[in-house]
């Protein structure tokens, strides 16, 4: 029994499966590592998923309040109620800015004159 564990062949097994072992158990560990570290993201990535469902829901009993109801009627589908006249102001710019290209070129002086005369 002593001449087998002395044996070179046998001890080359043993170094070679304690090796083996080692590096299981360090694959092992980096599994582990990679897992929790992917669990870390997926938690953060349920809490961001959870707020902004929450939001939504938020905007969704916003949505169904009579007064947004009634926001929507009137702005996008421009609905009236009997009786009532809509008036839609146009978002074209008027024609002021001749007038500030002259005011630009005077001096502030002039420009002073002009407001007071």
């Amino acid at each position: 029994m002593r001449k087998l564990l002395n044996h070179p062949l046998t001890v080359l097994a043993f170094i070679f499966l304690s090796a083996l072992y080692s590096f299981s158990l360090y694959k092992t560990t980096q599994k582990s590592s990679v897992s929790q570290d992917t669990s870390t993201a997926l938690a953060q990535e349920i809490e961001g998923i959870t707020l902004e469902n929450e939001k939504l829901e938020k905007q969704l009993e916003q949505a169904n309040t009579p007064l947004a109801q009634e926001k929507i009627a009137r702005n996008e589908l421009l609905l009236q109620k009997p009786g009532e006249r809509v008036i839609q102001i146009s978002e074209k710019k008027t024609t002021t800015e001749p007038q500030q290209q002259n005011s630009q070129k005077l001096t502030v002086w002039e420009q002073w004159q002009e407001v007071l005369f």
